[in-house]
């Protein structure tokens, strides 16, 4: 039974990349196009409008916007073969149950872009950082660490000023508080037929504003997270887990109902 479970598995991932394999070269091209831009852009505005011209570049195109703008717009066009005929036949007729369809596309679309987006970061970071290999005081493990892998000497440098276990906390913290916003953009994806990453992209914006009003609303909110910092980011991680699961659930809902011909603007 099980083996049968894993070939029906391999069989639909066998079929999302014989039909999406140009997709996933231009998902990396686009990646690694962006953050060349911006090297150049920031480059260019630096030369000629100085420090302050290039950190209002970077406040609104920085390195995470960019990573994470191209994985949330990604992960709500995941489900997309469902806006065309031929590949919505195809996928709804693929020999598995629609549960197996639609856990095989999500795990495979979400680590499938996320690592697409981190290769074609760490690519234009290569590209970039080619000129300190001829600076003989920079060495290539340095260049590696510094500037072709993103974060990492970030996170370093963390593990040097702070406790081990809080950095291990904030990581995990973070991990499941990005959980959200990657099961609303699926959510969106699925459920709305046309423009689901704005509608994902307006309640986020939306949630984003609300929640900070609501941590700002007294300075006693304030002080209770500063003095119990790791209660609050284990009591958010269950928040979000519980409504990530929600939003995934409803996106399967949502999956199972879709039609290969219909004029609804949401599948419900």
């Amino acid at each position: 039974m099980r083996i049968q479970v894993f070939d029906r598995f391999g069989q639909i991932i066998r079929w999302y990349w014989q039909t999406e394999k140009r997709l996933y070269l231009r998902l990396f091209l686009t990646t690694f196009g962006l953050y060349v831009a911006q090297e150049v852009l920031s480059t260019v505005l630096l030369e000629l409008g100085g420090q302050a011209a290039r950190g209002a570049l970077l406040r609104l195109f920085n390195d995470e916007v960019i990573f994470w703008g191209m994985i949330l717009f990604c992960l709500a066009h995941m489900f997309s073969a469902l806006e065309r005929k031929h590949t919505a036949i195809s996928l709804l007729s693929l020999p598995a149950g629609n549960a197996e369809k639609f856990l095989s596309r999500v795990v495979y679309a979400t680590v499938g872009i996320w690592l697409l987006v981190f290769l074609g970061r760490c690519a234009a970071n290569a590209l970039t950082a080619m000129p300190l290999l001829f600076n003989p005081e920079t060495s290539f493990g340095e260049i590696v660490r510094r500037h072709v892998l993103p974060g990492t000497w970030i996170l370093a440098s963390i593990f040097e000023t702070h406790n081990v276990g809080d950095v291990l906390v904030y990581t995990f913290g973070s991990l499941m508080i990005a959980l959200w916003p990657m099961s609303l953009f699926t959510l969106c994806g699925v459920l709305f037929r046309r423009y689901g990453w704005l509608w994902a992209l307006f309640i986020f914006i939306a949630a984003t504003f609300i929640l900070i009003y609501l941590l700002e609303l007294n300075e006693h909110n304030a002080a209770w997270i500063n003095a119990h910092h790791t209660q609050f980011v284990w009591m958010t991680c269950a928040v979000v887990v519980v409504l990530s699961t929600a939003n995934y659930a409803l996106a399967y809902r949502s999956f199972c109902r879709a039609q290969i011909i219909s004029d609804k603007m949401i599948r419900l």
